[in-house]
């Protein structure tokens, strides 16, 4: 499931990143790495969401947030 998906307090592991390999390669930089944990602290069902990964809170545009998928 994508990480938009995901509600608030709610806890998952990241499978799959997705998108251009821009993409991948910044949310490589920013810590979501398949294998790693990542919270949502506040999501939103536009806009963008506040996730927790690794030891950072982070903000991230919902349409980015599409295309990290969790499991």
């Amino acid at each position: 499931m994508p990480l938009s998906m995901m509600r608030n307090n709610e806890e998952s592991v990241i499978a799959e990143l997705r998108g251009t390999s821009e993409l991948k390669k910044r949310l490589n930089d920013l810590g979501f790495v398949k294998g790693s944990k990542v919270k949502v602290i506040q999501g939103s069902k536009k806009g963008s969401i506040i996730v927790k990964v690794l030891d950072s809170k982070l903000v991230i545009n919902l349409s980015v947030a599409q295309n990290i998928i969790v499991a």
